[in-house]
């Protein structure tokens, strides 16, 4: 699943047991909201979670909205179920992107990877985007030109071997997602 199908795939899947991968705030977030659908299934999950945001707190949404009044809060459903109930919206990077987009407010923070806000920044200077944010250091790892050496020249550091077997179950699982994504009601 992805942030933005993750909480219609969970629904639509015909299993009422569901152990949720690799995020634990994510896991909680997605139980929270099964219960608002009044969707009955158990839901376990893993300890894993993003150490970006992992970092944000409700102290940091209470001092922006006293600095300044009317910002808009977003915040990506990786974050902690207290920052989730704070926010003002909780959704997937292109359905921030979408509602910042829409938003009449002209000043928002974001409780995502700082990529998010540089991007927001530049495809629409009429926003302010206050607060802090937190680079994320796996996701900047990547780079166009390490990308373009990977696909023309990759050396043997690069190619990574998988066992048949286990590329043959994720890829049941991947055509799942798209089957439940495309059974999706509109």
């Amino acid at each position: 699943v992805t942030s933005s199908n993750v909480y219609d795939i969970v629904t639509a899947i015909p299993n009422d047991k569901i152990y949720f991968l690799p995020d634990r705030l994510m896991g909680k977030n997605l139980v929270n909201e099964l219960k608002k659908r009044g969707v009955q299934k158990t839901v376990l999950y893993s300890n894993g979670s993003c150490y970006v945001h992992e970092e944000y707190s409700t102290e940091m949404i209470d001092y922006i909205r006293l600095q300044y009044p009317g910002v808009q809060v977003s915040a990506h459903p990786e974050c902690s179920e207290e920052i989730v109930k704070r926010a003002d919206y909780t959704g997937s990077t292109s359905q921030i992107i979408n509602f910042v987009k829409n938003s009449p407010s002209s000043h928002h923070f974001m409780l995502t990877e700082c990529g998010l806000t540089s991007r927001l920044q530049s495809e629409d200077p009429s926003k302010t985007f206050v607060g802090t944010c937190t680079m994320c250091k796996y996701m900047k790892s990547n780079s166009l030109d390490n990308i373009l050496t990977v696909l023309e020249k990759p050396t043997e550091q690069h190619i990574i071997t998988l066992n048949p077997d286990k590329t043959e179950k994720a890829l049941k699982c991947i055509d799942a997602m798209f089957d439940y994504t495309t059974n999706l009601p509109k």
